[in-house]
C-alpha cells in the first residue's frame, strides 16, 4: 500500500495511471474501485481541489482511449461516466470537506446524504423499485433458473422476490460505505506519507454530533409517517452508515486507550461481515455516544478527546 501511495504521489501521470488501471479493472473486481477512489482522495487531500479535478478529467480521457481497443466490460463511455459520477466526484467532494475541516464525522454524514439522494432518485425514477430489482435479477439469473427443477425454481424465485425488497437500500448503503472507504484510504495514505499515525488519531475521535443524529431519526420517521414503507426502509439502511462508523470509532478508541489486544478489532470486523445484527448494535452505540461520550468517560487520563 505504501508503494502504491508513493507511486501515485510522484506526479500527475503516475496518479492517472493508477486511477485508470484500477477503474478499468473494477467491472472484473469491484474492490479495485476503492483504490481508484482512494487515489483521487489522496491527490485532492495532499495537493488540492484543482489537481483532483485534473486527475479525474485525464483519467476519463484515458479510459475512453483504452476503450477504443479493449472489449467490454473494460471500455468506453459507460464505464467512464459510472466511475466519475458514482465514485470519483463524490469522493472528491468528501475529500474537499475533510481537507477543510479534518472532521471524518462530517464526511460520514455527507456520504450518507449522497446515498440518500441516490435512494430518492431511484424511487422517483422507478414506479416500483422492488419490481425493477426483481425483474433485473430474474433476467440476470435466467439461465440458472431454467436449469433448476420446478420446486427449486419456485423457491429460487421467491428468494429473489424477498431480496428485491431491500436491494435499493443495500445498494445505496454499499455505495455510501464504499465512498467512505475510498476517502479513508486516501487519508490513510496521506498520513502514511506525511503524518504517520495521524489517521488513527483522527478516526478515533470521529463524532457525528447530536443534531445530525436527530436529523437522521427525523427523516426516517417522516418517511415512515407518510406511509412510504419502502422508502423509509431504504433511507434507514443508508442512515445507519454514519452511526455505524461512529460506533466503530468508539471501539477503536477503547481498544487503543486500554492497550487491549487488537484481536478485539479483528473480531468486530468479522462479526460485521458474518453477523449482520452487529451493525445495528454498533450504530446504536454510535448514536448514544453523542450524548454519553463513552470515549471521554473511559479515558484513563481523564482528558477527554483531546488526549487521543
Amino acid at each position: 500500500m505504501r508503494f502504491l501511495a508513493s507511486y501515485a504521489s510522484r506526479g500527475r501521470w503516475q496518479a492517472v495511471a493508477v486511477t485508470t488501471v484500477t477503474a478499468l479493472l473494477t467491472p472484473l473486481l469491484f474492490p479495485l474501485s476503492l483504490l481508484s477512489g482512494g487515489v483521487v482522495s489522496l491527490i485532492t487531500l495532499k495537493v488540492g481541489a484543482l489537481q483532483g479535478l485534473q486527475l479525474m478529467g485525464l483519467s476519463v480521457l484515458a479510459i475512453l482511449l483504452v476503450g477504443l481497443v479493449l472489449p467490454a466490460p473494460m471500455q468506453g463511455l459507460p464505464l467512464a461516466l459510472t466511475v466519475l459520477m458514482l465514485i470519483w466526484l463524490p469522493v472528491w467532494g468528501l475529500s474537499l470537506s475533510l481537507r477543510r475541516t479534518a472532521d471524518q464525522g462530517r464526511s460520514a454524514v455527507l456520504a450518507a446524504l449522497f446515498g440518500g439522494m441516490v435512494v430518492m432518485a431511484f424511487h422517483i425514477a422507478s414506479d416500483d423499485p422492488v419490481q425493477w430489482w426483481q425483474q433485473f435479477a430474474l433476467d440476470y439469473f435466467s439461465q440458472v433458473s431454467e436449469q433448476l427443477p420446478p420446486d427449486e425454481r419456485i423457491q429460487f424465485e421467491e428468494n429473489i422476490t424477498q431480496t428485491a425488497a431491500i436491494m435499493t437500500g443495500i445498494s445505496a448503503m454499499g455505495l455510501s460505505l464504499s465512498l467512505l472507504l475510498s476517502l479513508m484510504l486516501g487519508r490513510w495514505w496521506q498520513a502514511m506519507l506525511v503524518n504517520p499515525g495521524g489517521f488513527g488519531e483522527e478516526f478515533r475521535v470521529l463524532r457525528i454530533g447530536r443534531m445530525p443524529t436527530l436529523a437522521i431519526v427525523l427523516v426516517v420517521s417522516m418517511a415512515s409517517f407518510v406511509g412510504a414503507e419502502g422508502l423509509s426502509r431504504d433511507l434507514l439502511m443508508v442512515a445507519i452508515v454514519p452511526l455505524l462508523v461512529q460506533g466503530m470509532a468508539v471501539v477503536h478508541c477503547l481498544v487503543h486507550r486500554n492497550s487491549a489486544n487488537r484481536g478485539w478489532l479483528v473480531a468486530m470486523y468479522l462479526l460485521l461481515v458474518f453477523a449482520g445484527p452487529v451493525a445495528i448494535v454498533l450504530a446504536l452505540a454510535g448514536a448514544v455516544d453523542n450524548w454519553f461520550d463513552f470515549r471521554a468517560s473511559t479515558d484513563p487520563k481523564g482528558g477527554g478527546e483531546g488526549d487521543s
